[in-house]
């Protein structure tokens, strides 16, 4: 029995002093009205009309998950009115259209809030929803769009998985022939080249034969011709050996770590791997390079014939097909395609919108013409975010060009 005065005593004062009533076991918060999971048109405007309790004035926050940068970044913050239940719309902010797809938070932390009908003080406990946000633009496995100018992207899916890139390999290829050759500097085919066709592909230039570098630099380019590539690794290094080092001290230089090299050309089965957003640099690289001026004509060119230098034996060569269907399309400048079956269609493009040049990788798409129409999308969506400043998604950090 006088256990039991104390204790009613002592809940007596507790009320009298009107604290901590609430306290001892807190108070369960429910957010309804959430719609966890999203697949929307770019276009359009996402909002939750949401149902918070109890309320009584706390604060709701809105966060994104950064898959590249692996932490969770609040977005945007929300104060309930100060009654036991209330109603707020939340608006996610436009950079969910930057990702393929993206994972949002919506949490009401715990806190301690004061109640106006009483004074007292109540504990209440932290409750959270996860949204999914669907907005995948290709039929690609990885796709991302770089301003050229700040290395910011604008959109990016999948954008640090390492994958196969196939003939995309021939755009470093291309950068370092530029650096260290002349347009008219005399090669010489040798086996390496020969053997390049052999493995997977090439244009049939003759062992003992003689080019110049801007014809290899067109073979490499319009029809993707392995063989080319591979005498234009010789001619800068000695061989591919050699030349793969040299591709990959580039790729470091340049901010593409993750990108590795065997061959000259996009081989099938080696270990030549690198990121959607590696592409992207080394297609800003293409793009920006003073040596490089010259390639840029050559990757607008649809056609171009010549004639070798030994045996007089005359060559005619077209920019694939894929190409063909993308280059002009859009401002499009084409910069490199690239295919095997490992890697699937993958393409970097270029184009310049409102004076700033933009940079956007595909890979692994399932089909030519499927290629294109996303190539086409990812533009158009692009220019879309750029118009709405809609966000960008920070992938890695960059220094600017």
């Amino acid at each position: 029995m006088k256990r039991v005065v104390i204790a009613m005593i002592a809940a007596m004062m507790i009320l009298a002093s009107g604290t901590s009533a609430f306290a001892a076991g807190g108070s369960k918060t429910t957010i309804k009205g959430v719609q966890t999971r999203y697949s929307k048109a770019y276009t359009k405007t996402l909002k939750d009309t949401i149902k918070v309790s109890p309320a009584y004035g706390r604060q709701v926050t809105l966060s994104v998950y950064n898959p590249y940068q692996k932490r969770w970044e609040v977005k945007a913050i929300y104060r309930t009115p100060n009654k036991k239940t209330a109603r707020i719309t939340i608006t996610y902010p436009g950079v969910w259209k930057a990702y393929g797809s993206s994972a949002w938070r919506v949490s009401a932390p715990a806190a301690t809030v004061k109640i106006k009908a009483n004074g007292a003080r109540k504990s209440l406990k932290g409750k959270s929803v996860n949204v999914s946000i669907k907005d995948k633009l290709t039929k690609g496995k990885a796709a991302v769009v770089m301003d050229a100018r700040s290395g910011q992207c604008v959109y990016a899916d999948n954008a640090i998985a390492r994958r196969k890139i196939a003939s995309m390999t021939k755009m470093m290829t291309m950068i370092l022939l530029a650096e260290h050759k002349g347009l008219n500097d005399r090669v010489a085919i040798n086996h390496e080249a020969t053997a390049a066709r052999k493995m997977s592909g090439g244009m049939g230039l003759k062992e003992g034969d003689v080019v110049t570098v801007k014809d290899l630099m067109y073979c490499a380019m319009l029809p993707s011709a392995n063989d080319a590539a591979a005498a234009s690794a010789v001619a800068v290094s000695g061989s591919q050996e050699a030349f793969k080092n040299l591709m990959r001290n580039k790729a470091v230089a340049i901010g593409a770590a993750d990108s590795t090299y065997k061959y000259a050309f996009g081989d099938w089965y080696g270990n030549a791997l690198s990121t959607a957003f590696d592409q992207a640099l080394i297609g800003r690289e293409f793009m920006t390079n003073p040596k490089t001026e010259f390639l840029r004509q050559v990757a607008k060119t649809k056609n171009y014939s010549f004639t070798t230098k030994k045996k007089k034996i005359k060559y005619s060569v077209t920019y694939n097909y894929a190409g063909n269907l993308i280059l002009g399309q859009l401002g499009s400048i084409g910069i490199k395609t690239g295919y095997n079956p490992p890697a699937g269609r993958c393409f970097t493009n270029a184009w310049y919108y409102k004076g700033r040049l933009y940079i956007s990788v595909i890979m692994g798409e399932p089909s030519a013409n499927q290629l294109w129409k996303d190539v086409k999308k990812l533009t158009q969506v692009s220019n879309h975010l750029v118009d709405t400043n809609a966000g960008k998604v920070l992938v890695k950090q960059v220094p600017a060009k």
